[in-house]
């Protein structure tokens, strides 16, 4: 093997690797993620649940009668009462949490009360005697409360980032929802992928449409060609155009005929569309023109 080929083979080798150091570290990432976020629930379910019972109702009663903020509660309610109510919060507070895959506006909520709880347990550490080890002075924290109430700084800094990213998922849910195709990558019909969702970090605007793509390939294939890549009658449902109508569509009922993209309502109207796509499709160029003009009055 001569010394360029041999130059040759150790770069690809080392492109490899640090290909799959890069995968592994994001799978590291990853991990530790959701590890923090669904921590932060079932240390919240846990102690939620244990506040429904005598023990910690009463466990806690010297950490809430010495707090100015909330030493209040119990002149309303009684010692197990106020241990129910906040037992309930915390299990509410931990089930928005974990809603993260189907609503994050939940998540960032139950997370942003997540932080003000912990916010406000760590204000224990200046309200509640005994905090510091008197034979040792501060800054040593006594075993209880001081070191039991330390670790909430961690907790505080779990649920600050969960709200962040929940926040940051929203937006981007938000704007995946309203772009064109709900979101939904129209290069990759086309490329035998099928209907995938885009991202919001590759997009392109085309007639004051917003496209989103899985990869920067289908940003670049789409912005050299885009008529050949939306869908036809404005993303609109074929069938119902072909009726004279506009309904919304699925994406993921979108198909390739003829090199041209169509979407339909459902997977109902789609069975019915693909009975007769060639006398449907002839309708709906026909009725096209009136439709939108219709649309536009």
């Amino acid at each position: 093997m001569s010394v360029a080929a041999l130059e040759r083979t150790n770069e690809k080798q080392q492109a490899a690797q640090r290909i799959v150091g890069s995968i592994t570290a994001e799978r590291i990432e990853t991990v530790g993620r959701h590890a923090v976020r669904y921590g932060l629930v079932l240390v919240l379910l846990w102690i939620g649940a244990m506040k429904f019972t005598a023990y910690e109702a009463e466990g806690i009663s010297g950490l809430v009668s010495n707090s100015p903020l909330m030493s209040w509660a119990y002149q309303v309610f009684s010692t197990r009462q106020f241990g129910v109510l906040l037992g309930a919060t915390e299990l509410l507070i931990a089930a928005l949490i974990a809603a993260r895959p189907l609503s994050p506006k939940s998540s960032a909520v139950g997370s942003a009360l997540a932080a003000g709880m912990f916010l406000t347990t760590l204000s224990f550490l200046v309200s509640t005697p005994g905090v510091v080890e008197p034979s040792l002075g501060f800054p040593a924290l006594s075993v209880l409360p001081g070191q039991f109430l330390i670790k909430d700084f961690v907790l505080l800094g779990a649920a600050v980032w969960a709200t962040g990213e929940a926040l940051r998922a929203a937006k981007r849910q938000t704007a995946l929802r309203s772009a064109a195709l709900s979101g939904y990558d129209p290069v990759a019909y086309f490329t035998q992928i099928g209907p995938i969702n885009g991202t919001v970090e590759f997009g392109s605007k085309y007639k004051g449409k917003q496209y989103y793509f899985a990869s920067v390939k289908h940003k670049e294939m789409f912005d050299r060609e885009p008529e050949k890549y939306v869908p036809q009658y404005d993303g609109y449902c074929a069938f119902g155009v072909a009726m004279g109508q506009l309904f919304d569509i699925d994406p993921k009922t979108g198909q390739v005929i003829d090199g041209k993209l169509y979407v339909n309502l459902n997977r109902k109207i789609l069975a019915d569309f693909n009975k007769d796509t060639k006398g449907y499709i002839e309708e709906a160029e026909k009725n096209w023109p009136d439709v939108v003009r219709k649309a536009a009055a």
